[in-house]
């Protein structure tokens, strides 16, 4: 670990590294690594107070002025707010039969068995990160976070404010439809996001090791009484947790285009024109400073339906997607673009 800078963030990958293979730890960090892309691309960064990550938010621009001589000048004024951003902890709670995996012991296979096991419950943990770093909500979880999407909430004007955050929330809806659809298991959303140290920021508490994942001590033995049968029944029990949050430290570097109705892109004759006039905007709504990378998140069969869209308008050098060897690439307008499954999920319109 100490090759690795807090202050430039630390990787996953830059994580598993320090791990010995085969090691409990190193199956953990593999398995949130693998689950879903959003993970991959993320680093991490300590919060700069104990329990908390701050940081002074612009709210709004400075203005020059012009003057004369001998004329007085006056500041160009700037509007600023400082947030503060705690973060929430989140755990995976392994419990096998004990005989079970005696059994494993025994055969010579309780290795591979206990990771298997441990494969599976982390996946859980990996997927409840995703979730809350895109759609968290503290309102209806007060364990949990705000996630981008309790800030990108509220459909806004293109016109608007450039730091506000529903300037930055574009609507997919069809206009065509003109009114709320009765059923809304198939709108999905994109999310553009540049993720960095001054963009939307992953922290983890500055005075806890590994970007805040504890892996939990040795397995422990526990009783519990037979609900069924009476007596009792011996299981083992390890915990996993992760304590971690977001802080949108300039909002003009993410934003979301929601209300995807999955079923209706290539049905509708006027969505296509309309929507790829929504993903181009949208495409360029969100800026990276030098240095920085914006990323569109989408679940897999949005991104399958985009594509079959733009090949049938003739639209192909509008994305990319080519897997050569161990590279996977693909690009929408010149973004790319990263797939998430935890994104396929029954959402709510936004207003």
């Amino acid at each position: 670990m100490n090759e690795m800078d807090p202050k430039e963030g630390i990787s996953l990958n830059d994580l598993r590294g320090s791990f010995e293979e085969g090691s409990i730890q190193r199956v953990v960090v593999d398995e949130i690594h693998n689950h879903d892309d959003l993970l991959n691309d993320i680093k991490w960064y300590p919060s700069n107070k104990t329990d908390r990550d701050e940081a002074e938010v612009v709210m709004s621009k400075p203005k020059a002025h012009h003057h004369m001589m001998g004329e007085g000048k006056v500041a160009s004024g700037f509007s600023t707010q400082i947030k503060s951003v705690t973060p929430c902890m989140s755990y995976a709670m392994l419990e096998i039969l004990k005989e079970r995996y005696d059994k494993h012991v025994r055969r010579g296979d309780g290795d591979a068995y206990l990771r298997s096991q441990v494969k599976a419950q982390v996946g859980s943990l990996a997927e409840l990160m995703v979730m809350d770093i895109l759609y968290g909500n503290r309102k209806n979880d007060p364990k949990g976070m705000n996630g981008l999407a309790t800030m990108y909430c509220q459909c806004g004007n293109t016109l608007g404010s450039n730091l506000d955050f529903t300037t930055r929330t574009m609507d997919a809806f069809p206009s065509e439809l003109q009114k709320e659809p009765t059923n809304t298991s198939n709108l999905r959303d994109i999310f553009a996001v540049t993720f960095g140290q001054e963009a939307v920021k992953p922290f983890y508490p500055k005075d806890a090791a590994n970007i805040g994942l504890n892996f939990g001590d040795a397995m422990k033995e526990v009783q519990k009484t037979d609900p069924k049968n009476g007596g009792i029944v011996w299981y083992l029990q390890r915990e996993f947790n992760w304590e971690g949050g977001i802080h949108v430290v300039n909002p003009t570097k993410a934003g979301r285009l929601c209300n995807f109705p999955l079923d209706k892109i290539g049905t509708q004759s006027g969505y296509a024109k309309e929507l790829l006039a929504k993903l181009i905007r949208f495409t360029d709504l969100v800026k990276a400073d030098s240095g920085e990378k914006t990323i569109l998140y989408m679940e897999p069969m949005l991104w399958t339906e985009i594509k079959i869209l733009l090949a049938s308008l003739k639209w192909d050098n509008a994305f990319k997607d080519e897997d050569v060897d161990t590279t996977h690439k693909k690009m929408l307008f010149g973004r790319e673009v990263r797939l998430n499954e935890s994104q396929a999920f029954a959402q709510k319109l936004v207003a």
